[in-house]
């Protein structure tokens, strides 16, 4: 917790007042930097060069110097140590450095959390809507093969399959009790707890996916003229797609840390191809 000119008791005092759980924010603190500590030390025992960067020190000529990415955090830190990798060629691994807290889709199975020498022996989303939630995004939107559609939403989430494990799956996925409401209204009244519980975890699952994009339109106005014209579907995978703002007050958020404005006038193009993929490891 790196605050210049302010003292551990002065940055207390201030998070104690504005009502935060400050013991609980230094125990999982100091859980990160003790496990941020450990791997460091597993990587070094192995005679090999480590340098540890901070975010604002993750820089281009760091990137370059590593022969391989090892983010230590959860699926955030992953995708911001991603996000700046311009190579397919430079792999990236990630570590769960709290995994009693986080769950880390994108990093290494947890069981490599609590055993980092085999982990080390063995040795990857973009928002566009209004700032104020309660006011509707309007866009103009073109995905292939389907016509150039107006739609009113509550924002546009589009993400990778690098990103499909965090705010996407959130979005999208299924509880098991819609899950049994769907099943009773289509008449199958008689299915099991079992049987429900094994068809939202094996649609959720179909949520986390292989390289690729996928858009989903938050809360999609149907009704009325809305979409214009109609037969656009609200969630679907796609290779591109074209956005033009037609909003009053938007931002252009990606990976959560950056932000521009995206208001009328402003037109966004996302693609995906595999030469921008990333390198990532898998340990069997």
């Amino acid at each position: 917790m790196d605050n210049p000119g302010v003292s551990h008791q002065q940055m207390e005092t201030i998070l104690r007042k504005r009502g935060s759980d400050f013991d609980t924010m230094i125990r999982h603190h100091n859980i990160h930097k003790e496990f941020h500590k450990k791997l460091m030390c597993e990587f070094r025992k192995h005679d090999l060069d480590v340098r540890s960067v901070k975010k604002t020190d993750y820089t281009e000529e760091a990137i370059m110097w590593a022969d391989i990415i090892v983010p230590a955090g959860g699926d955030g830190t992953f995708l911001l140590a991603g996000s700046k990798i311009n190579s397919k060629d430079k792999p990236i691994v990630g570590f769960n450095s709290d995994p009693q807290r986080s769950e880390g889709y994108l990093c290494l199975p947890k069981t490599y959390s609590y055993n980092l020498p085999m982990a080390v022996n063995k040795i990857i989303q973009v928002f566009l809507g209004e700032s104020v939630s309660s006011q509707v995004s309007y866009f103009e939107i073109e995905v292939p093969g389907y016509t150039r559609t107006k739609v009113k939403c509550s924002g546009l989430c589009v993400c990778t399959g690098t990103g499909s494990t965090s705010w996407n799956l959130s979005i999208n996925r299924l509880s098991p009790h819609k899950v049994k409401r769907l099943l009773h209204i289509a008449g199958f009244l008689d299915s099991c707890q079992h049987d429900v519980h094994n068809i939202t975890a094996k649609f959720n699952n179909s949520l986390i996916f292989d390289p690729g994009m996928f858009y989903t339109l938050r809360d999609q106005i149907c009704g009325g003229v809305w979409p214009y014209p109609p037969g656009f579907p609200s969630d679907n995978f796609t290779q591109r797609i074209v956005v033009a703002s037609k909003c009053y007050a938007a931002n252009l958020v990606i990976d959560g840390g950056y932000s521009c404005p995206f208001n009328d006038g402003s037109t966004a193009e996302l693609t995906s191809s595999p030469e921008n993929s990333l390198r990532t490891l898998v340990l069997i």
